[in-house]
């Protein structure tokens, strides 16, 4: 007979998010190393989230419950699409009347509010209202009688609600940080909040048995903020996830070399900006011609991608924008591209983070393009795995793009100079294994 593992995320199928996956594959696998998973997480309130494509669960053993989804994103999301629909309706004929404010007080106004959202409002995170299910979280927990506890953020307030219950049922429980909390690279709270999040930080997590997180520099962190064992579960890919064979066939070699990114852009951060000055550089040159490469972007929010083109007039022909896909249709567009575009900040602070999306790159198998910091773990990754390449500049992407747009004409695809033994460490299955044995390691505590 199997034990029992509770998983609280919030999180999981059938809203389309990189998150998701992470917790969904566990549950997948855990039943493969000697234990049951039952899943407490959200019956999503809108579309928010699902609205292009739903990511499918593919729990083969277990249970998954549902409570209500209080998180103030779906809300304001159902809210606003209720109101943009009776405006649409209403509104026969164009208005004349303009905004009494303007364009730039707007915007101000704008990013003001949005600042307290995200400051105040989302405290801890824009899920807190979830703790008031805890009464039902509590009560499966009780009828299911797991051995264990695992919680997954971000959001952290499934932290709050984990720490809560193994507190009441004398559960041991293990805290996964996908990314960190008050220690985010991405985001930090203004003071005094703060330092009112670090103290709930610490107060929640004194009652963890354990710590995950998904890198080396992330553990450290941990480990140096909580006197608690911090372990290392990475992300990772799995192989039934993509179609047989896994290389595909060779397009035609005077098709452009297409570069795919699949995922959100955030100028500063996530900003394909060295890209375009490497093309619109080999451009100028002479190297290559608006015909031979092709740029193309799946994901939300691309306008921006507009913005950043305008200094680049010549590489504007070579960009395409695409709105998102499902998460199956997206694995299919990685596999079939010539090269993948990762995104990441070019930021010592970024050192420790592995996006879920390097990761899927893996699993297509197509040479990766990485822009980021050079020293961090994604350039390591890639260098272990020989499946593709991290830069920083421009400059350091123009030999490639000649080099990939070489093969191409040559064989019909860029080579991918990956090692299939070094890709099995970051299979779902090896890291369910990782995570079972810990389990099994804070049950005989």
């Amino acid at each position: 007979m199997m034990n029992k593992v509770l998983l609280l995320t919030y999180w999981y199928p059938p809203k389309q998010a990189i998150g998701a996956l992470r917790l969904a594959k566990w549950a997948k696998y855990l039943p493969e190393f000697g234990w049951e998973p039952v899943v407490i997480t959200v019956q999503p309130r809108s579309t928010l989230y699902t609205q292009h494509g739903a990511l499918p669960d593919e729990l083969r053993v277990g249970r998954v419950y549902r409570t209500r989804d209080w998180s103030l994103n779906e809300i304001l999301f159902a809210l606003t699409t209720r109101f943009r629909r009776r405006r649409t309706t209403s509104a026969q004929q164009p208005s004349s009347s303009a905004s009494p404010l303007p364009v730039a007080w707007r915007r101000m106004l704008t990013r003001l509010g949005y600042a307290f959202y995200k400051q105040v409002l989302c405290f801890p995170d824009e899920v807190w209202p979830w703790l008031f299910e805890y009464a039902t979280i509590e009560a499966i927990a009780r009828q299911e009688q797991p051995a264990v506890v695992v919680s997954s953020s971000l959001p952290n307030t499934t932290h709050l609600l984990a720490a809560r219950l193994a507190r009441r049922l004398r559960l041991p429980w293990i805290a996964d940080f996908r990314d960190l909390w008050t220690q985010n690279h991405v985001f930090r709270r203004l003071e005094p909040l703060y330092t009112w999040e670090r103290l709930l930080e610490q107060r929640t997590l004194r009652y963890a048995a354990a710590l995950v997180t998904v890198s080396e520099p992330l553990r450290e962190q941990l480990a140096w903020l909580h006197a608690k064992p911090v372990y290392v579960i990475t992300n990772g890919f799995d192989p039934s996830d993509y179609p047989q064979p896994q290389i595909p066939p060779s397009s035609s070699p005077e098709a452009p070399l297409q570069v795919l990114y699949t995922g959100r852009i955030y100028p500063g951060k996530r900003d394909p900006t060295p890209l375009f000055q490497a093309l619109a550089t080999l451009r100028q040159q002479g190297n290559i011609a608006a015909e031979d490469v092709k740029v193309l972007f799946y994901g939300h929010r691309l306008e921006v991608v507009r913005q950043l083109l305008q200094p680049f007039p010549e590489v504007e022909p070579m960009v395409e924008l695409h709105a998102p896909v499902p998460h199956k249709e997206a694995l299919r567009l990685q596999q079939q591209a010539d090269v993948l575009l990762l995104l990441e900040w070019v930021d010592p602070r970024a050192k420790g983070v592995y996006t879920g999306k390097i990761f899927e790159y893996l699993g297509a198998r197509r040479p990766i393009l990485s822009i980021g910091y050079k020293e961090g773990v994604i350039a390591r990754l890639l260098q272990e795995t020989g499946a593709g390449v991290q830069v920083a500049q421009a400059k350091e992407i123009e030999p490639w793009i000649r080099q990939w747009l070489t093969e191409k004409r040559r064989e019909g695809r860029p080579r991918w100079r990956g090692s299939e033994h070094s890709l099995r460490p970051y299979t779902r299955r090896e890291q369910t294994r990782q995570l079972a044995d810990l389990l099994a390691e804070v049950v005989k505590r």
